[in-house]
């Protein structure tokens, strides 16, 4: 049932990221909802979920979204992996946890991300891309993880009833 449940939230967040929030743009700025689902889906299920699930949406995203297949995969499934470390560690009702985890994120993805692109191509801007993740897309990206972990954490939180 879980494995259903991810296949299907990242196959409607492909719709979503390449239908709707790719024409809401602020600043110049689109919201990565791919690296925010493998965060909170890290978050919750832990590493080896988290990092299996990021090599999945890497993957759709870099054959819909990039010319060189790879990329978006292999950050994703350390940004899962790393993050998944942190399953137990921090508290479940703290909507703080997945906006810093989001915002660090947010960070090493796009540090990762222009460092194999100059290394591949060197043809590659910082001070836009530098401009790009600390504008906004921090911002846009933590506001979109509220909203995911608030529906993901209902759907993976299996109620417990305790009798004493």
């Amino acid at each position: 049932m879980n494995i259903l449940i991810l296949f299907s939230a990242a196959i409607i967040n492909l719709i979503l990221q390449s239908a709707v929030f790719s024409s809401i743009e602020i600043l110049g700025v689109v919201p990565n909802t791919a690296l925010v689902l493998v965060i909170v889906v890290s978050l919750l299920k832990g590493r080896f979920t988290g990092s299996i699930y990021g090599v999945f949406v890497g993957l759709l995203a870099d054959i819909l979204y990039s010319s060189i297949i790879g990329i978006n995969s292999l950050i994703l499934f350390f940004v899962g992996y790393f993050i998944g470390f942190a399953k137990d560690s921090f508290a479940r009702d703290n909507l703080l946890t997945p906006v810093i985890f989001t915002g660090l994120s947010t960070i090493f993805y796009h540090a990762i991300y222009v460092l194999i692109i100059y290394f591949l191509t060197a043809d590659i801007s910082l001070k836009s891309t530098l401009q790009n993740i600390f504008s906004f897309e921090i911002v846009y990206n933590a506001i979109f993880a509220i909203m995911y972990y608030k529906i993901f954490s209902k759907i993976f939180t299996r109620p417990r009833i305790k009798f004493n």
